[in-house]
């Protein structure tokens, strides 16, 4: 990255006064000039939401990029951003006695633990929110941009950008729903037996989805099937993929359409499929990396042998194909969807028929829970048990909140956004159709109606900056670090609990990744913060004081 002639011309100035911080768990490289400005208005929007129903101090962490690298800082309930962080231990006494709405969000705190507040935003998930999200990609997804003229095109963008700004804010709205539960019996589990954030996820039997996060219902019941059928096993066996399972970032999907080979994924014809293959195959022009063709071959080959059986087998297999196909496997538009990766997707469920016909797998996890259980003190037990089943029972909003709401929804904005960058490179202004990610729609809009706006080289420059950019490039800080909130043990018992929770879910780069929230890994108090720190594991058990936000 030394001496690179696009990385040395960037300078980085903070947006606005006060600290700013680098987020560096869950945002793990620049995002794409498309998807800045959703996810810095709507990621907020969608966490204060969350942090109003639980009671948080915080209100919501403010977001800023800056050269594609997001910043943050925290906004605390009824201040404005301005005010200096972090606030005094008296200023907080003084606020949480005098102001009204304080008061009132300590009782929401408390009334959240209670109740077990997070059961019911799981029904609502299920009732409402899930449903309305999946009804609301599918209706975006319905319009084939590749259809479309120029101006229904642009129209289409601006509906794609609109809709991933609602998406990205539902699944923050979901945040600490989702992730709570697990903070929470993160939190005690160290404290209460000494173990590693770690070593508590690895009893609760909990670890990354891989691909098969794209389309985890839909990729379950597959498996299931397979398992009694002898022709899907033979069409299983009939070529493994490597151990990556990466047969090439955009592959023959690309090339022919093939995601939507069969029964459901196919209803649309053949002509849709055709216009797809054009906007992917210009996709492939981005010279992203191509792995082995072979292999990629090789899985499409399985991918629709098992999509043509008929019965439930085929009709599984098709419900998967369609599923993971416009479903992005990361969070912003540079991210390739399912149905660009055949390859990683026999390997997903090449993972999940090994990980169901394994009898050990359910054991071993059985046995590392109560090894662990057997080091908690006996009379916290019942509340172990007690927080590791919540824990549990919230897993899968997890990944839920993902895969029907803004997963989706991205892998749709990057299915216009290639066909525009398709259409781009046939008139000369750019040089990949995969650049399009660096613009935003107005100035895509502004390209495709011939109305002039950056030369293709001044695009280039933009992804190559975002594509090389690393973190060693960018500032911890802007204008000054932001410090850890003071201690105050005067607060109330609940505020502590939930701070511990937050902080549990950030204390370790393998558990923020998975688990962590945006900003929130640095806003405990320092005495709260390491839940996984020998000064926790010496501390009094939780269930008799926390520590506090």
């Amino acid at each position: 990255m030394k001496n690179h002639p696009v990385v040395d011309r960037v300078t980085f100035e903070a947006p606005h006064a006060g600290p700013w911080e680098l987020e560096r768990v869950v945002f793990t490289r620049p995002l794409t000039r498309f998807i800045q400005e959703s996810v810095t208005k709507a990621l907020p929007r969608g966490l204060a939401d969350g942090t109003a129903r639980y009671g948080m101090l915080l209100s919501h962490v403010q977001l800023a990029a800056v050269n594609g690298f997001v910043y943050f800082r925290p906004v605390l309930h009824g201040m404005q951003p301005e005010v200096s962080w972090p606030p005094t231990g008296m200023f907080l006494w003084l606020m949480l006695r005098l102001q009204p709405s304080l008061r009132a969000r300590m009782q929401t705190c408390r009334r959240a633990f209670e109740t077990k507040r997070w059961r019911a935003e799981l029904s609502l998930w299920d009732r409402v929110d899930r449903p309305l999200s999946i009804a609301r990609n599918q209706a975006l997804q319905a319009e084939d941009p590749a259809a479309l003229d120029t101006d229904g095109l642009i129209t289409h963008l601006s509906w794609a950008r609109a809709h991933l700004e609602d998406m990205i804010e539902m699944h923050h709205r979901y945040d600490l729903a989702a992730c709570l539960p697990m903070g929470d019996y993160l939190a005690h589990a160290c404290a209460w037996t000494g173990a590693s954030p770690e070593e508590a996820l690895a009893a609760l039997g909990e670890g990354s989805p891989g691909m098969g996060a794209v389309a985890p219902g839909e990729l379950d019941a597959l498996v299931r099937v397979i398992e009694g059928c002898a022709e899907a096993q033979a069409w299983m066996n009939a070529g493994r993929i490597g151990s990556d399972g990466h047969a090439g970032s955009q592959g023959r999907a690309g090339r022919d359409g093939r995601a939507g080979h069969a029964g459901h994924a196919g209803r649309d014809g053949h002509a849709g499929r055709a216009r797809r293959a054009g906007s992917e195959e210009r996709a492939r022009s981005d010279g992203g990396g191509s792995n082995d063709e072979g292999e990629d071959g090789k899985a499409w080959r399985i991918l629709e042998g098992l999509a043509s059986l008929s019965g439930e087998a085929g009709e599984a297999a098709r419900r998967l194909l369609e599923g993971a196909r416009f479903r992005s496997v990361g969070f912003d538009v540079c991210e390739a969807t399912g149905g660009e990766q055949p390859g990683r997707l026999v390997r997903a469920i090449q993972e999940a028929l090994s990980a169901l016909r394994n009898p050990e797998t359910a054991g071993e996890r059985l046995g590392r829970e109560r090894a662990l259980r057997e080091r908690v003190p006996a009379e916290f037990r019942a509340q172990f048990d007690a927080l590791l089943g919540e824990a549990r029972g919230m897993s899968r909003l997890r990944l839920e909140r993902g895969v029907y709401a803004d997963q989706w929804a991205v892998g749709l904005a990057r299915r216009a956004l290639l066909e525009a960058g398709g259409r781009l490179v046939a008139t000369g202004a750019l040089v990949k159709a995969e650049h399009a990610v660096e613009l935003s729609v107005e100035e895509l809009g502004a390209l495709l109606q011939g109305r002039g706006g950056l030369s293709a080289s001044e695009v280039e420059a933009r992804f190559r900056w975002r594509a090389e950019a690393s973190f060693e490039v960018a500032p911890a800080w802007l204008n000054m670090p932001l410090l850890p909130m003071p201690s105050d043990t005067s607060l109330p018992p609940c505020a502590q609990r939930l701070a511990r929770a937050t902080q549990a879910l950030g204390c370790t780069a393998s558990v923020a990744r998975e688990y962590g929230i945006p900003g929130m890994g640095r806003l405990g108090i320092e005495e709260a913060a390491p839940a996984c720190s020998r000064e926790v594991r010496r501390s009094k058990p939780l269930g008799a004081m926390s520590a506090m936000v």
